[in-house]
C-alpha cells in the first residue's frame, strides 16, 4: 500500500516542532540531536515516497480496492405521473359530481331546516287557533246564557201583561225574536194575546209556530226506532 505523501509531512512537521518546543524549554541538548535524526528521517521519507519514472500516477486506485465491485448505481427517478385526456376528463367529471352532491345536500339541509321552521311555525299557528276558539265558545256560551236568562225574564214579563198590551208590543217585534219570547211562555196565555194581535201579524206567527211543531213531531218520529 502506497504511504501517501501529504500526510506523512504533516506527520513529521509536527514531530519536528513539538521537539523544538521541547528542546527551547529544556536548553537544546539531546533534544538538538533529537531534531537533526528527525529531520534527516523526514529527508528519507520525502525521498522514498517521491514518485519515480516507472512509477503509476498518484491517483491510481490502491490494489487492495482494485477487486472490489464498484456500489450498484441508484435506480433513476421516476418521471412525474401523466395523466391522458380521458383519465382528466374522468377527473374533472368526478369533482365536479362531488360538487353537485355537496351543494345538494347543502340545498336539502337548508330545505328540511325551512320545513322544521314551518312545521313549528304551523304548530304555533294551531295552538293560538284551539286558545281563540276556546275563547270563542266560552263568549258565545256566555252570550247564549245571558239572551236565554233576558228571553225567559221577557217571556215572564209578557205573561204578566194584559193581553191587549202584549200584542202591541209583539206586533212591533221580528217574528224570529217573537217565536223566542212566544216559546218560552204558556200556552193558555199565548193565544189570549195572538187574539188581541193584528190579523197579518198574528197569521204570521200562527203559521211559524204550526211549522215549527211540525218539525219538532217529525224529529221526534224519525228518532223513534
Amino acid at each position: 500500500m502506497r504511504i501517501r505523501l501529504l500526510p506523512v509531512t504533516m506527520f513529521l512537521g509536527g514531530l519536528l516542532l513539538t521537539v523544538k518546543l521541547g528542546a527551547l524549554v529544556s536548553g537544546g541538548g539531546p533534544v538538538t540531536a533529537g531534531i537533526q535524526v528527525a529531520d534527516s528521517q523526514a529527508q528519507q521519507a520525502d525521498a522514498a515516497t517521491a514518485p519515480g519514472e516507472g512509477d503509476a500516477p498518484a491517483d491510481e486506485p490502491d490494489s487492495e480496492l482494485a477487486g472490489l465491485e464498484p456500489p450498484p448505481a441508484l435506480p433513476p427517478l421516476a418521471p412525474p405521473t401523466e395523466f391522458t385526456q380521458a383519465e382528466l376528463d374522468v377527473l374533472q367529471n368526478l369533482r365536479e359530481r362531488r360538487e353537485t352532491l355537496d351543494a345538494r345536500e347543502t340545498e336539502l339541509d337548508l330545505r328540511q331546516s325551512t320545513i322544521e321552521a314551518a312545521e313549528h311555525n304551523v304548530e304555533g299557528r294551531i295552538e293560538d287557533w284551539k286558545r281563540l276558539k276556546a275563547e270563542v265558545e266560552q263568549l258565545l256560551t256566555r252570550y247564549e246564557k245571558a239572551q236565554n236568562d233576558e228571553l225567559d225574564t221577557l217571556a215572564a214579563y209578557y205573561e204578566k201583561m194584559k193581553p191587549k198590551d202584549a200584542a202591541r208590543v209583539f206586533d212591533t217585534l221580528d217574528l224570529p225574536y217573537l217565536i223566542e219570547i212566544v216559546g218560552r211562555m204558556k200556552a193558555a196565555k199565548v193565544a189570549d194575546v195572538i187574539g188581541k194581535m193584528d190579523t197579518l201579524k198574528a197569521k204570521e206567527l200562527t203559521i211559524e209556530l204550526a211549522r215549527q211543531d211540525q218539525d219538532a213531531g217529525a224529529g221526534a218520529g224519525t228518532a223513534t226506532p
